[in-house]
């Protein structure tokens, strides 16, 4: 077996195991279910296999880390991700690191004629919150984790929220495809993306990994790029 520095599971086309090598460093090999997904990586110039992310064929700690980016939220449910979340923990050495879609704040944002762009996106199956990830991280039981939320959404106006009316599978606002929406006050505090970090190691910098991963939506942009209002949510 090739000797892999991480595991990049649910690898897609292949930006998120690009991101790992050139953030976190070393080699990667990226894992997924998808043979034309895994196609796509390879002619990216990407190690993938097709693997079912619940049974990967490794051994304990044969990883230094595992990376989940983009990908948690295209599972059907919590109970499904939990089985894939301790599947990557136990071939890491170090930790596991999770990005993705920010789903807390839904319902009020409803209650104000809005949502985020990515909220109906067909492949988007499971809107995890960050109480969720909390359950999570509690039947894991990583030596410590941290939850965080980041690309902070400050006004109504916003290109990351849609008025509530818009079709579904949307990128950002366009006014002239989705029409006016409210000029409203936010019920609080709203997110577009979230970060999740379970380490193995106890020495490892839970809060360096976060803000690191806290970039750009583009993988091929650099981490303090477009990060905006990292905040903690929970931490171990």
């Amino acid at each position: 077996m090739a000797d892999y520095d991480f595991i990049d599971i649910g690898c897609s086309s292949g930006g998120s195991l690009a991101w790992g090598a050139r953030f976190l460093g070393g080699r990667g090999i990226g894992v997924d279910i998808d043979p034309a997904k895994v196609a796509k990586a390879r002619a990216a110039g990407q190690e993938a296999v097709q693997a079912d992310a619940t049974q990967l064929d490794y051994p304990d700690g044969a990883f230094r880390f595992a990376l989940f980016f983009d990908m948690l939220e295209h599972l059907p449910g919590p109970d499904l991700a939990l089985r894939c979340v301790k599947e990557a923990y136990r071939v890491s050495r170090d930790f596991v690191l999770i990005r993705g879609p920010n789903f807390d704040g839904e319902a009020q944002l409803r209650g104000i004629g809005l949502k985020r762009y990515y909220t109906d996106w067909t492949g988007h199956t499971w809107h995890h919150r960050a109480s969720e990830f909390q359950t999570i991280i509690r039947k894991v039981e990583p030596v410590r984790s941290l939850i965080m939320a980041h690309h902070q959404i400050t006004e109504s106006a916003d290109p990351d929220l849609l008025p509530l009316d818009a079709p579904a599978n949307q990128a950002r606002y366009n006014q002239e495809l989705h029409g006016d929406k409210p000029e409203v006050a936010l019920p609080g505090r709203i997110f577009t993306r979230i970060v999740v970090v379970l380490a193995k190691d106890p020495a490892v910098n839970i809060h360096e990994l976060a803000l690191q991963a806290t970039g750009s939506l583009l993988y091929d942009v650099a981490p303090d790029a477009a990060a905006r209002s990292p905040q903690p949510s929970a931490a171990g």
